[in-house]
């Protein structure tokens, strides 16, 4: 009679610990689930992010290396110093409007922080020619700059 009380007893015990496994294991697959559908997420919202900001900032990092490339070389053949005045005006010109547009950004502006000529000719401003005139302008002088 003994065996048949110790068995049940022992069924009880190894239902309640698989029980328990089952419970932990689904606690466990919930969590790495949740986990990594917010690391998804999270990936993919960072991914969107960072292909917009680099559309945007492209450009301009380009023109200020182009610039800050044409005041040194200036700077070094001292033939040519209205183009060094025009870089550097242009150099200080574009951190302010980066400037406006990191505060308009950072305020949740970022509708009217987008003057960026694609957005602009999107609204339909005159904003966007006039964009697109002065970077135009201030590239073209640095290609016909020859170093």
């Amino acid at each position: 009679m003994e065996d048949g009380a110790d068995d049940s007893a022992l069924l009880e015990l190894e239902r309640k610990d698989w029980q328990k496994a089952q419970r932990r294991l689904l606690t466990d697959a919930y969590r790495e689930g949740r986990s990594d559908g917010e690391e998804s997420n999270l990936q993919q919202h960072f991914d969107v992010g960072y292909k917009d900001g680099l559309e945007r900032v492209w450009p301009i990092a380009q023109l200020r290396g182009r610039l800050c490339a044409a005041i040194a070389v200036s700077h070094l053949r001292e033939d040519r110093p209205e183009l060094t005045e025009q870089a550097g005006e242009s150099v200080s010109q574009l951190t302010e409007l980066e400037r406006k547009l990191g505060v308009q950004r950072r305020c949740g502006e970022e509708d009217q922080a987008d003057i960026s000529a694609p957005a602009l000719r999107r609204r339909g401003g005159a904003r966007a020619d006039w964009w697109d005139r002065g970077l135009n302008q201030r590239v073209t002088q640095l290609q016909n700059y020859e170093c």
